[in-house]
């Protein structure tokens, strides 16, 4: 059901907003980068890969700016005997990939936009969720700058501000979830803002195309459309809808009629996270509440839902309080194993609850029993590099010559 998801990667490294997570003295980053401002958070316990820069409030023609000085020194960056520079490439495209996909949701509340910028814009976020998902899971990849070095924003765009959350960007849940019911090679839909670069991060993993659609019922409802962005769908190619949540899949079927209506074809609709504690409180403790019925979701994940509430104030306060600090995806996968756990034993028709468990119980396998280590992912990530990797096969065979 499961591939190995980054061997070394220790889910107690990860913050639960998906915040990549180093001892404070770390020596995986390369000067220049750990000098960018705001790029990381320093806290006494840690150094974190998300600091203000990731969050800022700034207009479009601004992040642009950013995202292509970043994404121009990834290109530059290169593995040495000293130092490996995955960790630092990583940082630098996840930062990019979320500028680039706020530029876009804020492009797709304007009725002047068109297609063609669209197309433009996803070929960018498509390279810099390529570097994310290849990092995380240890796997060669080659990057080009030159699709987002050449994008441009229409005047009307320069000086609008985007929001800043990115609900869907823990990427470690995302490729956790993206190994359920794989559709390789396929087209992927993403569900803007939320579902965004979950679907990037996926259709990388995938090798597969990528999609935008804007519908909600919840989140900036106002401004939906019935455009499917992105390139042409070919006719008879499998179809992934990904949103960031479900709770109670009013936004999936939405999405789902326009896809329909767009391609003449049913996709398959998913989220990262289901709300399995609506549906404990429904089916449960018999609270009268909407919710999604897991017998007829395309794909289930184990996800537990978290919140907005409760990552708006994850956001708003580790910049000043190291109070929330604390809870890592590690404890997502406990919490998520636990709830899931409760609904097996109490519901009749919870067969699809035990394949979850079992997919949760492999994720918790694979965090070590040693609580007392340093927990570092920027180690990890250079541990697993493949480019140091095949250097040093490489300057193996040359000494055996």
């Amino acid at each position: 059901m499961m591939e190995s998801l980054s061997p070394v990667l220790d889910l107690r490294s990860i913050g639960l907003l998906g915040e990549l997570r180093s001892v404070p003295e770390t020596r995986y980053l390369t000067k220049q980068v750990m000098a960018l401002p705001g790029l990381l958070t320093e806290k006494p316990a840690f150094v974190g890969s998300r600091g203000i820069a990731y969050y800022e409030q700034k207009p479009c023609h601004e992040l642009l700016m950013t995202a292509k000085y970043y994404t121009e020194y990834i290109s530059q960056l290169e593995c040495t005997d000293k130092l490996c520079t995955a960790p630092s490439k990583y940082i630098l495209a996840d930062h990019s990939l979320a500028k680039l996909l706020r530029i876009v949701d804020s492009l797709l509340s304007s009725p002047q936009t068109v297609n063609e910028d669209i197309v433009l814009f996803i070929d960018g976020i498509k390279e810099c969720a390529k570097v994310v998902s290849s990092t995380l899971m240890g796997t060669a990849f080659t990057f080009s700058p030159s699709s987002i070095h050449d994008l441009k924003l229409p005047s009307s765009a320069e000086h609008k501000v985007p929001r800043p959350f990115i609900e869907g960007d823990n990427h470690l849940l995302t490729l956790a979830a993206a190994q359920i019911d794989k559709c390789p090679n396929s087209s992927v839909v993403g569900i803007m803002l939320g579902g965004s670069a979950a679907a990037a991060v996926t259709a990388a993993a995938w090798d597969s195309e990528l999609n935008l659609v804007k519908v909600s019922r919840y989140d900036d409802a106002s401004r939906k459309s019935n455009h499917l962005w992105g390139s042409n769908i070919p006719l008879g190619q499998t179809v992934t809808i990904i949103d960031d949540n479900c709770g109670t899949g009013d936004t999936l079927r939405q999405a789902i009629d326009l896809v329909m209506a767009q391609t003449g074809q049913r996709p398959k609709a998913r989220a990262v996270e289901l709300h399995w504690e609506k549906l404990l409180r429904s089916r449960v403790y018999g609270h009268a509440d909407r919710v999604f019925n897991p017998e007829t979701l395309d794909v289930l994940t184990p996800w537990c839902f978290r919140h907005h509430q409760v990552l708006d104030r994850l956001i708003n306060q580790p910049f000043a309080d190291d109070k929330y600090v604390h809870t890592t995806t590690a404890d997502w996968v406990a919490y998520s194993y636990s709830l899931l756990s409760v609904l097996h034993d109490t519901l009749t028709d919870s067969t699809w609850a035990a394949k979850l468990l079992r997919f949760l119980l492999n994720l918790k396998a694979q965090t070590p029993l040693n609580y007392e280590q340093p927990i570092d992912a920027f180690k990890a990530l250079a541990y697993q590099c493949p480019e140091c990797s095949a250097r040093k096969k490489q300057f193996g065979k040359k000494e055996v010559n």
